[in-house]
This record gives structure tokens, sequence and C-alpha cells, in this order.
């Protein structure tokens, strides 16, 4: 689940020509991690919200108009459900969810590219106003040390981070922000990361399993 599956490009670049030439967007319905419910240990942990926020960004690269991902309560995927109290909870991939949100709403998508290439990495930018968010994903068993270089000096770089302490990481060790997610689904980004551009460029460490949405204006 966090490699890379070249048959999910080519199978969206079909999607987006034949939608096309129809003259009808298309959107991914009824999706998820693992059929039948998903399956404890990977649709429910940590590991699920970096293949989902991967999956939305690819989805949107590719003209996608959205994602259902498939719930119920009792479902191990289902973005969210109640915890062992009752109380509703947000697993992992709604995370996932509150990461893409925060990166792209009202936003356009323009080109990023890790050059050279990363295996198990991924890279996504979207602009709204003069508000540029790059979001790096780190699916590697190692911290990636990422240099950012834009085409004219920033005045300001924050960062916000989604992390857990493993990708078998379960809901109440899941932070996107420095934030967990209250039951009556309210939710406020508390902890951005201050970084100092030198001129045009500049330095964001994503560690091993987590992601990062790197605020640029």
């Amino acid at each position: 689940m966090l490699t890379p599956d070249i048959r999910l490009s080519v199978y969206l670049q079909t999607l987006h020509m034949l939608s096309s030439k129809q003259g009808l967007p298309y959107r991914m319905a009824e999706c998820n991690s693992v059929s039948r419910g998903g399956k404890t240990g990977v649709s429910n942990v940590f590991a699920s919200a970096l293949w989902g926020l991967d999956y939305m960004w690819m989805v949107a690269q590719y003209h996608g108009q959205g994602v259902n991902f498939h719930g119920g309560s009792v479902s191990k995927y289902a973005p969210i459900a109640t915890d062992e109290n009752g109380a509703p909870e947000g697993r992992p991939l709604y995370y996932a969810m509150l990461a893409f949100r925060y990166a792209s709403e009202g936003g356009t998508m323009v080109p990023a590219v890790i050059s050279p290439s990363v295996p198990n990495s991924s890279a996504y930018a979207c602009v709204k106003d003069k508000t540029l968010k790059v979001t790096l994903l780190n699916k590697s068993e190692e911290d990636i040390a990422f240099t950012v270089r834009l085409n004219s000096a920033p005045a300001s770089v924050q960062v916000v981070r989604l992390t857990a302490p493993s990708p078998e990481a379960l809901a109440p060790e899941v932070c996107f922000g420095g934030s967990r997610v209250k039951p009556d689904g309210s939710f406020q980004v508390e902890t951005k990361e201050k970084l100092r551009p030198a001129g045009n460029q500049f330095n964001v460490t994503v560690p091993t399993m987590s992601a990062a949405v790197v605020e640029i204006r």
C-alpha cells in the first residue's frame, strides 16, 4: 500500500481521456484501501492516511472531481467510526482528508517535480491567490531532506505536519498540525513550524512515514 502502483496513473489517464471525450467529469466512487470492508492492521492504521493522501492528490492530478471513500461504522476502513466508548472518532484516513482539504481547498494545482526522484516519495502543489501550498509525502523507511526551489523569494514559509509514531499507529496517536479532531467534528491546526528561506529556496525534512504541507506566501 505504501509503494507506487504505476497501473493507477494509467487507469486515471484513461478515465480522464474517456470522460473528456464525452464532455463529462469523472469521480472515484466507493473506493478504499482493501476490499470487503478493509483489513485490520492495514486499513485502520496510519499507513492508510499516507496512502489516502497520496491517492487523493493523484486523482486530482489527473483531473478527477473527487473521491468517495466507502465507510460504514463496522468496517475497518471507515474514515469515521466510534471508539471503545461509543464516541465518534476520526480514523487515520480522516486525517488524510483533513490534510488534503487544508492543502487544496479553493486552489489550482500547479506542477511539482522531485528531482532527482526519490523512491516512495511524492510532491504536489496548489496555489490560491498569493499562497502556494506544497504537499510532501515520505513513504520510505528513511527521513528525506527536500530542497524546495521557487521562481522567486517567498515572504514566509510554514509547515504543517501529518504524523504518527509509526505506520501501524491507531487513530488516538495520529495528528495533523499537532491537533486531533474532536468528537463533535471540530478541528483546528495548532502547530505550524516556521522556516527561513535562503533566497528563492529552503530546506524541509520530512521524517520517515509522514507527510507535510508547506505553506508559502
